[in-house]
């Protein structure tokens, strides 16, 4: 089986590729690497560029006609970000989402997997809402969201995949996430401050949570590979279950944490005390988002299986390992 994965450079992306690799499957990457990393494609199939370029698109199907389904991962993912660069992330993560599958339609491909995020339904964990987007990024991936089922009574498939707070790293270690103060990912952000001594921002503590931080569900990244595998192994089936070409899932735990639970985990599997900055909420934000993945665990016969003390533990492995490469 071939498939495609758009944004394959990426922290996601290039992890997903390394499971279709254990798991017998060709992995395709279609990448323009403006977040993603080249050496995440390292010996594998590789096509520098954008996904609404269309010669580019033809070009990689002209060349793999067997291609079995499109994993779209590509998108621009800030918070913070989509807040100042709205038109952005309404160009890549819509009208760019909209060109390409409209392309790969159009040569043949009718099995869609579509990254989308949590952040689309608040604090409300049910599958069916999809009216609380708070950011532009989250508005921009409930309108492809839209998109995909509208386009999905016309001979297109699509399981759209939900993520909430993806952590940790490979457990192989082929692939992690960038130790950067700036990473929306917080674990990322821990290994910062512990690297370079900053202060590790927690953005309000007067939430109506059981700390005042605020409480998200936190997936070992490997889990989600696995969650996607299993997607693309059944995608025939879980067609066949329902009355529509339209799937929508939680990627998740079910678990929730709080920043500061978080914070005294990390301390602990890294042996260390960050210096915490109380700082004020950032607009975009939300108090509580953590998943009910009932209809996942049904529909992919799929469970989460990695701690987060385990999430914690690859990532201090990672960047051990980059730190290694460096010397």
């Amino acid at each position: 089986m071939k498939i495609l994965i758009s944004g394959g450079g990426g922290y996601i992306g290039s992890t997903l590729a390394s499971a279709c690799i254990d798991s017998g499957i060709t992995p395709l990457i279609l990448d323009n690497l403006s977040t993603g990393q080249r050496r995440f494609t390292e010996g594998r199939i590789f096509y520098e560029g954008d996904v609404g370029d269309r010669n580019l698109v033809r070009r990689v199907f002209k060349d793999h006609s067997d291609i079995y389904c499109v994993v779209h991962c590509a998108a621009l993912t800030s918070v913070p970000e989509s807040l100042k660069r709205p038109l952005d992330y309404y160009r890549v993560n819509l009208a760019e989402t909209i060109k390409f599958v409209g392309e790969i339609t159009d040569l043949g491909c009718d099995r869609v997997v579509f990254s989308s995020t949590a952040a689309i339904q608040g604090s409300v964990s049910d599958i069916s809402n999809r009216s609380r987007p708070s950011n532009p990024y989250a508005s921009s991936k409930s309108m492809a969201e839209q998109f995909l089922a509208d386009v999905s009574s016309s001979g297109l498939r699509s399981i759209v995949m939900r993520y909430y707070n993806v952590v940790g790293a490979d457990p192989k270690l082929r692939s992690g996430n960038t130790v950067d103060i700036s990473s929306t990912h917080v674990i990322a952000q821990m290994l910062a401050c512990r690297k370079f001594g900053w202060d590790f921002p927690v953005y309000g503590n007067d939430w109506p949570t059981r700390d005042g931080t605020a409480i998200r569900d936190f997936i070992h990244v490997w889990d989600l590979a696995i969650a996607h595998i299993q997607a693309l192994s059944r995608f025939d089936d879980i067609m066949n279950h329902g009355s529509t070409d339209h799937e929508v899932m939680n990627i998740g735990t079910g678990v929730g944490t709080t920043v500061m639970e978080l914070l005294a985990s990390f301390e602990r599997v890294a042996g260390c005390n960050l210096n915490v900055r109380i700082a004020s909420r950032r607009p975009g934000d939300i108090g509580i988002s953590t998943a009910d993945i009932d209809h996942t665990r049904h529909l992919l016969q799929w469970d989460p299986v990695y701690s987060l003390e385990e999430a914690i533990s690859s990532s201090l492995a990672w960047e051990e390992k980059g730190r290694s490469l460096a010397d």
